[in-house]
């Protein structure tokens, strides 16, 4: 019998750095322009990461969901 697990993290603008959120649930290198930071997680193993983007996603949206595939 195969057991399933699904999990669904959303990411608030909070206090906490947003891109260095995305980057370490998505296990991938991204920058934060307004700080300046480079997050590196790449190490970290991700088994699946999929964004929902509409449609009309500004271009920066579509260019993140490349970097994680």
């Amino acid at each position: 019998m195969a057991l399933y697990h699904f999990s669904v993290k959303v990411i608030s603008r909070g206090s906490r750095n947003t891109v260095s959120a995305m980057a370490y649930r998505s296990g991938c290198k991204l920058y934060d322009e307004q700080t300046g930071q480079s997050f590196d997680n790449r190490s970290k193993d991700v088994e699946h990461v999929e964004l929902a983007l509409p449609n009309d996603a500004p271009a920066w949206a579509v260019d993140v969901q490349r970097l994680m595939t």
